[in-house]
């Protein structure tokens, strides 16, 4: 459970967390009793492009007008609030010190219920609730707690089993679904939809390690560049992806997607029925190899 930033956080990334204290230093009582830097910075992944990102929890949501004057107080301009999300928090944005920040209220009601959801092995919220739950809690790193957060980091340790088979059954059937399109393509001389095809499997590969694992997904944009911290992977699986994207023959694409798919089902093909699947994916090597 992160208490600070990672060893190796970027200069960015510390020059974020430092503004992130700055604000939970400033924030008075009753706007939040917990705050966390989240997203990029968290990870310690920043650049100099990145955003701030940072989430206040609290007992009530003060007033819209409070929260805009209260960032405006300490320099912020430019202060936008938007729509309520999907999981009740409530952005605001602005810029601060030139940077553009993120800063969301969402109360400590909602956060249990939302956090209950999701350890009970449930898709309610949807996949993109998901990977936000990841950016938002099992990244943050508080800069004002009373140990909410890390008590949440330790429930969210225990990958939930329903919610490890349900994600990874949805994900291989969108791929069995997959290989039987690819073939209509070829037929066709759709090389470009072959093409789409072929990068789309690897992108789903890369999804699919993650529950195969029992880890929490970060948001999308993260998955490729953090698949390399997976214990359980195909062999080779970088280079693999790098052939599925650039080999100069369109259909060799997909079959280098399928044998990284066959490659990446083996260690739940006992655990998970995901036969149907696998025959099909060895029939299209056989028939396009």
């Amino acid at each position: 459970m992160p208490t600070t930033l990672p060893e190796n956080a970027t200069p960015a990334s510390r020059k974020l967390y430092d503004l992130a204290v700055r604000l939970a230093a400033a924030c008075p009582p009753n706007f939040a009793s917990e705050i966390a830097l989240v997203g990029s910075a968290a990870m310690g992944l920043s650049d100099d492009q990145s955003d701030l990102d940072i989430n206040f929890w609290a007992d009530t949501i003060p007033p819209e007008a409070e929260r805009v004057a209260w960032l405006q107080s300490h320099g912020a301009t430019d202060v936008k609030v938007g729509a309520v999300r999907d999981d009740q928090s409530h952005p605001v944005a602005g810029v601060l010190d030139g940077v553009d920040v993120g800063a969301s209220w969402q109360t400590l009601t909602a956060l249990d219920g939302y956090v209950t959801v999701i350890t009970q092995g449930g898709l309610e919220a949807g996949e993109a609730q998901l990977a936000t739950l990841v950016d938002v809690l099992v990244q943050a790193v508080p800069v004002r707690t009373n140990g909410k957060i890390a008590a949440i980091q330790a429930q969210l340790e225990q990958y939930p089993d329903a919610l490890r088979q349900q994600l990874i059954l949805q994900k291989v059937s969108a791929i069995h679904a997959q290989f039987k399109q690819i073939p209509k393509h070829f037929r066709y001389g759709n090389d470009l939809d072959a093409n789409l095809q072929a990068s789309l499997l690897g992108t789903r590969v890369v999804s699919l390690l993650y529950p195969i694992n029992r880890r929490w997904s970060p948001q999308p944009k993260w998955e490729y560049r953090l698949a390399y911290t997976l214990p359980v992977q195909p062999h080779d699986l970088y280079d693999r992806l790098y052939q599925v994207m650039h080999d100069p023959d369109i259909r060799q694409r997909t079959i280098h997607a399928a044998r990284l798919v066959l490659d990446t089902l083996e260690p739940i093909a006992d655990e998970y029925d995901v036969y149907e699947a696998i025959s099909t994916i060895e029939g299209f090597i056989k028939q396009y190899s």
